[in-house]
């Protein structure tokens, strides 16, 4: 699957021959700042090549390669939630330093996020924020979710407490 969202920027499947690049653009602290820990940093060519294979195995569905100016700049997706919550699902990307402040996160939220809700019949996708990440938090509003409250101490990293910002966007 291919989401062309104008000619610079598409959402696509991870391929092998992204490996380098995934690697290069994900070994950065700054990324992985306010990233979750299951993302690795240091980020390993080991590392390049499970997501890969990952992706291949059947993530393909839902989790994409961001591609700027024909090459792989970030990822994005969603973790379908199960029981109750089947008709929801989590947001999550990431964007490599050398990709950042050109509105690319916020184009591939507006691109996603009725493909989801339509592919796999959702009613809700939210996306927590660490409170300090302002430039998540603009991108989710710019792309339509909403603010629906503060989460304190949601998270700890690196020896420290941080609130989060629970969005959601519903239909």
């Amino acid at each position: 699957m291919e989401i062309i969202i104008n000619t610079q920027l598409k959402l696509r499947a991870w391929k092998t021959e992204d490996k380098q690049q995934l690697q290069r653009i994900a070994n950065n602290q700054h990324v992985a700042k306010y990233l979750r820990e299951r993302f690795p940093s240091p980020y390993t060519m080991n590392d390049a090549e499970r997501w890969i294979t990952l992706n291949e195995m059947g993530l393909d569905e839902t989790h994409f390669c961001i591609e700027y100016d024909g090459m792989a700049a970030g990822s994005i997706g969603i973790d379908i939630q199960l029981d109750v919550h089947k008709q929801t699902a989590e947001l999550g990307y990431w964007l490599g330093e050398d990709f950042w402040n050109k509105g690319i996160i916020t184009e591939c939220i507006k691109a996603v996020t009725p493909y989801f809700i339509n592919k796999f019949e959702l009613k809700r996708i939210f996306a927590t924020t660490f409170s300090e990440n302002v430039t998540s938090s603009k991108a989710l509003e710019k792309a339509g979710f909403k603010l629906e409250g503060i989460l304190k101490k949601h998270a700890f990293k690196n020896g420290i407490d941080y609130d989060g910002n629970m969005y959601a966007y519903t239909v």
